[in-house]
Order: structure tokens, then C-alpha cells, then sequence
């Protein structure tokens, strides 16, 4: 079995900690939990039979409006990074957030995976009435209310880990 470390970045309140219980506990709480500094949770991503199983270490960063702002001993040994936004609060986000965050990893992490994903997409739809581009730009678009992609997301990372040969 491979341990992986995965850091899961993005603003405040974008649904982080959500996603992990989604994933972790296959839970959602409506109460909204502040993290401070940084939560860690593991799950085991059984694969394809003739690879390993990936111990997933997730670690629940903090929002920060600047990725620069976390502390360096926090993604230190990180081998996958997954930028969280809220699809329901593209709005007020910053068009060139994912590019800011593309630059950081890559200038900062460069032998790390990265991944956008957009969370809540069950209010995205509400809002909008279906899927249009504006969801185009993720890698993965999931809600972690409904469940809705999230398992599929750290399967599919779990799998790029293991043939990304870090």
C-alpha cells in the first residue's frame, strides 16, 4: 500500500471540509464548521487489482484568500493538491484564481498533482438550471451535500498517484 499525501486548498468556506466527510465518513452536516490550521483524515482507495491500494493522508487546510499565506510546513511532502471553489459563489471569486493557484503549484510544487474541482454543484444547478460551460474549466465538478462525483474524484486522484510514480 502507497501513503499519499493530498492538501486540499482553496477560500473560506468553498466546502473543503465538507468533501472529506463526504468522503471519508460518507456524511454531510449543514452546519458550518470554521477549520483552523489544518485537519487530517485518512481513507484506503482500493484500486485496479494488479496496482496498490493508496492510503490517502488528506490534509483540510484552512481558507486563505492568498495560497502563499499558509505555512510551508503544512504542504511540505505533498504529492497532490486539489483546489476547491464554490460553484455557487463564482461571482465574487476571482476570474484568475485557478490561474494564480496554477502558477503557485507549479513554481512551488512542481512534481505534485493538482486538481480544480468545483464543489456544490447541486446549488450551481439550482441557480442556473443545468450544467453549462462555465463547468469546463474543472477537473471535476462534484457536491459534497449530495455525494454527487465526490467518490469518483479521489478515485480518479488515487489512480493518477499511483502512475503519476512519485
Amino acid at each position: 500500500m502507497k501513503n499519499k499525501k493530498v492538501v486540499l486548498m482553496g477560500h473560506f468556506g468553498a466546502g473543503k471540509t465538507s468533501l472529506i466527510r463526504r468522503f471519508v465518513e460518507d456524511a454531510f452536516e449543514s452546519d458550518y464548521k470554521v477549520t483552523i490550521g489544518v485537519h487530517i483524515s485518512k481513507k484506503v482507495v482500493v484500486t485496479a487489482p494488479e496496482q496498490d491500494d493508496v492510503n490517502l493522508i488528506i490534509w483540510d487546510i484552512e481558507g486563505k484568500e492568498d495560497l502563499r499565506d499558509n505555512r510551508s510546513s503544512y504542504l511540505l511532502g505533498t504529492h497532490a493538491f486539489i483546489y476547491v471553489q464554490d460553484l455557487s459563489r463564482l461571482h465574487i471569486q476571482r476570474e484568475h484564481d485557478m490561474d494564480d493557484a496554477r502558477e503557485f503549484f507549479q513554481a512551488e510544487y512542481p512534481t505534485a498533482l493538482t486538481a480544480f474541482v468545483g464543489n456544490k454543484l447541486d446549488l450551481f444547478l439550482e441557480e442556473h438550471g443545468g450544467r453549462t460551460s462555465a463547468l469546463d474549466v474543472y477537473d471535476h465538478v462534484v457536491s459534497a451535500k449530495s455525494g454527487e462525483g465526490v467518490n469518483h474524484m479521489f478515485q480518479s486522484l488515487a489512480e493518477n498517484l499511483l502512475n503519476h510514480g512519485e
